[in-house]
């Protein structure tokens, strides 16, 4: 996992998701590794992102500096997806895959 590349999602997550909800707001952050990924998702209960929302055209800095570093150090094989949540907020989830060295690790 690269460092720093969760810090500018939870912090969208706060300030764009959870500030008006301040009382009731709730962020989860989940990982789950397969034998040849580690899937991230960080979910919360705000408002949530307009269905039609666009990366390249819509997001700020932070999200789009976080796609471009999973491009350039995973290149096609990595993602960033950002959809509206199912009952409300919003989930961002980043898929990275892992390398062979991490692979040979986790099966030893």
């Amino acid at each position: 996992m690269p460092t720093l590349m969760l810090l500018p999602v939870v912090e969208n997550a706060f300030r764009h998701g959870l500030a008006r909800n301040a009382q009731k707001g709730r962020l989860e952050v989940n990982a789950a590794r397969q034998p040849d990924a580690l899937t991230i998702s960080i979910a919360d209960n705000g408002a949530g992102i307009p269905t039609d929302f666009d990366v390249d055209r819509q997001a700020g800095t932070g999200l789009r500096n976080v796609r471009d570093r999973l491009l350039h150090l995973y290149g096609q094989s990595a993602a960033l997806e950002i959809r509206r949540g199912d009952q409300s907020g919003t989930v961002v989830t980043i898929h990275i895959p892992l390398r062979p060295e991490w692979q040979a690790r986790a099966t030893a």
